[in-house]
């Protein structure tokens, strides 16, 4: 609130006033008590206001000038109410609200006001907790220049219906705090939540971050930025240096139905080296031009037991965006990729460097201008899926999808666009349509699994036909009309041991093979009788 153009407390407020370079006690002003109502206090420049007791202020201003604070003493706890309201006044730059080691911030209506020149809204210290929710009274941090909430090993950040907009990053975390965000709105240059998990501890945090939004860039300035939500374990490093695991974090861990729109910044949903993450249900959305050359909408790495469901990556509208990725994963194992929507993206998932997908991938629509659908890189797996049940709706440039995994060679077949000038021996490392799967649009002769199913290597020229070939279930065998002795039928694998075995009784000319049990590659059909080698 302002007089005349200036800061400064207006009739029907109690004033408190600190000089310039003063350092008051709460005491001091409040001797007796824990609760005050309608006061306005003006902060002169260098000063200190010290919150020494548990208290709660109800309506109350604070005017800020150049470098002049809050501080909540340790252990305490000081609860900011009803329309309470922090303002930068000096043009300069104010301290804000520091809180104190183990004491505890309460924000249900507090406001702050930084006017563009406020450094950080809240400095949260040595295991402290900001607690900020919206009662019915506005709370929100605006127009700070750096940090809405610092978290310098705080214990907690909860944050409950409010705004912090304006901000260069809403909220920055270095430690292991337990983090709580539902129904909030964030405005950032550089990120939304940005969060360092330091190897300073051995607790395992809780995580929950949930139906909020954030608006992240800047779509006129330089590319930038870390993400909308960007966590790492920071003790660890990339593929497991300095000999850390993936960090655990407990509660369960979840980020759930959130919606980023991007304004010329890298990436969405960052993720590395943390274990057991849930990403459910959210969506990336890039806007306007971009200027980068690698843009993960999604990207997941160091991540083991990743759960990835339901989310949307949103490219930009009517062509796919420059060497962007729906959705970025790299050495992650056992994870589960499902129902997740991947639009007008260059890339639409990219596997790489030693992940599996064990727990399925299955379900995602593929939608959209892409030039790749999927992308399967070296040492890496999505394990026995059948059709997948995958929809590959969108119009690619190069193709559906593409296996250039070093493991198990062809996993999978996926439906998608070949070019035509593709030769059509080239069956090992790219992906085609499978006339026999029927999610792909082909025919009803059942599965596929792994590469193409149960596989086996024939002779034309003998009159005996094994087919279908490749098969899933089940594969049959047409002897010739004049059989008239018992067959055997042997598979071997091609290391030339013995896995299946079956009797074909004289004058039988047809009869049909299980290969259920068999895992998926190629095998050798041996059958024989006094007449018959083949």
């Amino acid at each position: 609130m302002t007089v005349n153009g200036q800061c400064g407390c207006i009739p029907g407020y109690f004033s408190k006033f600190l000089l310039p370079g003063e350092v008051k006690t709460l005491s001091s002003f409040f001797p007796s008590g824990n609760s005050a109502s309608g006061f306005c206090f003006f902060m002169a420049e260098n000063s200190r206001l010290i919150i020494d007791k548990n208290f709660t202020f109800s309506s109350c201003n604070f005017w800020q000038q150049t470098n002049s604070q809050i501080e909540i003493k340790d252990n305490i706890t000081a609860t900011f109410a009803d329309g309470s309201l922090v303002e930068d006044c000096s043009g300069v730059g104010s301290g804000g609200i520091m809180v104190g080691t183990n004491s505890k911030l309460n924000g249900p209506g507090l406001a702050i006001q930084g006017n563009g020149t406020m450094e950080r809204a809240i400095w949260a210290t040595t295991n402290s907790q900001v607690n900020l929710s919206n009662p019915g009274s506005q709370t929100y941090i605006s127009n700070i220049v750096n940090f809405g909430v610092d978290c310098s090993d705080c214990a907690q950040i909860r944050a409950t219906d409010i705004l912090i907009f304006q901000a260069n990053v809403p909220i920055i975390i270095l430690g292991r705090p337990n983090i709580h965000v539902d129904n909030c709105s964030f405005t950032g240059i550089q990120g939304g939540i940005i969060a360092n998990y330091a190897a300073i501890s051995t607790t395992s945090p809780h995580l929950y971050i949930a139906n909020s939004y954030f608006y992240v860039g800047n779509n006129s300035g330089p590319f930038t930025g870390n993400g909308a939500i960007y966590l790492r374990y920071f003790g660890g490093g990339i593929g497991g240096a300095m000999g850390f695991s993936p960090s655990a974090i407990t509660g369960p861990p979840v980020i759930d139905n959130c919606k980023a729109y991007l304004y010329n910044i890298a990436t969405g949903y960052n993720l590395v080296f943390l274990d057991g993450v849930t990403l459910n249900n959210n969506e990336a959305n890039l806007q306007g031009s971009i200027s980068s050359s690698d843009i993960r909408l999604f990207a997941i790495g160091d991540c083991p037991n990743t759960t990835i469901t339901g989310n949307i990556a949103n490219g930009t509208s009517g062509t796919y965006s420059y060497a962007s990725t729906g959705l970025s994963l790299s050495n992650s194992p056992n994870c589960l990729i499902a129902n997740n929507t991947l639009r007008e993206v260059s890339y639409g998932v990219r596997i790489t460097d030693n992940c599996s997908t064990p727990n399925g991938f299955t379900g995602n629509q593929f939608n959209g201008n892409q030039q790749v659908g999927l992308t399967l890189e070296p040492y890496s797996t999505l394990g026995d899926q059948k059709c997948m049940t995958n929809k590959w709706n969108g119009t690619f440039s190069f193709l559906g999808a593409q296996n250039l995994s070093s493991v198990n060679g062809n996993q999978f077949f996926v439906k998608g666009t070949t070019p035509p000038n593709m030769p059509t021996t080239n069956l090992l490392n790219w992906f085609i349509d499978d006339p026999l799967c029927p999610e792909f649009g082909g025919g009803d002769e059942g599965e596929l699994r792994g590469s193409e199913g149960v596989e086996v290597a024939q002779d034309v020229d003998t009159g005996i036909n094994i087919h279908p070939n490749p098969a899933s279930s089940i594969f049959e065998v047409s002897l010739p009309k004049n059989n008239n002795s018992d067959c055997l039928v042997e598979l071997t694998d091609l290391a030339g041991k013995l896995v299946l075995s079956a009797k074909v009784s004289s004058g039988v000319e047809r009869m049909g093979i299980n290969v259920d049990a068999l895992s998926s590659g190629i095998y050798l059909v041996r059958i024989s009788n006094d007449k018959i080698k083949h």
